[in-house]
């Protein structure tokens, strides 16, 4: 049933979606005949609250939806009624610009994480602990597979191809599928996970009970155990992925190439997201040069 699948342990007042997400939201599969087939877990929970569907639309035209109080929690996977209302979605603006998550700052560029910064990292880790395993083998899996931490800690056993070193990427952003290689070494570190993990799990990264692992949990490890890898820059899942992409691009590897194992909508974005970086042909023509004669006689 619904509430057979609300987690109301890992977060205190918290009820949180333990099936499939899409964007950090919860997703549940209608019965067969209702529309839309896949609807958000938590306009489901509210619904089931009021005893009624949510309202259509409003006078003026904007659609009703349910909308989360981020003055009582931020998680989009959050079912509990009372951390719900229904609204629409200028509403929900409001509510993040009243809190301050709708102003603006300087934006933190993403830094590139060095092959010693990862060292460190996973070295960081347990190499016998349970726990110490798998956070390897997710680090692993970002950083040699390019995947956003949710599409990572989405990823079911049915999704994984070790023989192939292929990922399934069942719902990516906007809801798209695709299939991500691998190499051998994120194999070997997924395999050595399976090896100590709860057989009656689902996903691949889980807890030692067996629920998937969230992400505000990696969110508070990368900057624990790079503390403890004496890094001083600001290391978060992102920082793999832009790695991945950028060794990617010093390996040669063409821009279509990367934006099929990125999963971005179209080529202008990978562009634009490696933009910041050195083009490999660039570096190695202005390294070729040379002063003139007679500069520094």
């Amino acid at each position: 049933s619904f509430y057979a699948r609300l987690d109301r342990d890992s977060v205190p007042g918290c009820h949180l979606w333990s099936g499939s997400k899409t964007n950090g939201y919860g997703r549940v599969s209608m019965p067969p005949g209702y529309m839309p087939r896949h609807r958000p877990a938590h306009a489901v929970a509210l619904e089931l609250h009021l005893g009624r569907r949510i309202a259509p639309d409003t006078d003026d035209g904007w659609k009703f939806q349910a909308n989360h109080r981020d003055d009582l929690c931020r998680r989009r996977d959050c079912c509990n009624p009372e951390h719900l209302y229904e609204g629409t979605p200028r509403q929900n603006a409001r509510d993040f610009m009243a809190i301050g998550k709708g102003v603006k700052g300087k934006k933190r560029p993403t830094e590139l994480l060095t092959p010693a910064d990862i060292a460190a990292l996973l070295r960081a880790c347990s190499a016998s602990s349970v726990s110490g395993i798998r956070n390897r083998a997710i680090l692993i899996t970002l950083w040699r597979s390019g995947l956003r931490i949710s599409e990572a800690l989405d990823l079911e056993l049915r999704d994984i191809d070790l023989d192939r070193l292929t990922l399934n990427v069942r719902h990516g952003k906007g809801d798209k599928q695709r299939m991500v290689a691998i190499d051998q070494p994120a194999a070997d570190a997924i395999s050595a996970w399976l090896a100590r993990r709860s057989a009656a799990a689902t996903h691949l990264f889980t807890t030692h009970a067996g629920p998937r692992i969230n992400t505000p949990y990696i969110r508070k490890l990368l900057p624990r155990l790079a503390t403890a890898a004496g890094i001083s820059k600001r290391v978060h899942a992102h920082a793999f992925r832009k790695t991945h992409a950028c060794e990617l691009l010093h390996e040669r590897v063409s821009l279509p190439m990367i934006q099929k194992q990125l999963g971005h909508s179209n080529l202008t974005t990978t562009a634009i997201y490696l933009g910041t970086v050195t083009d490999p042909e660039l570096q190695a023509v202005v390294s070729r040069r040379t002063l003139p004669a007679g500069v520094l006689a």
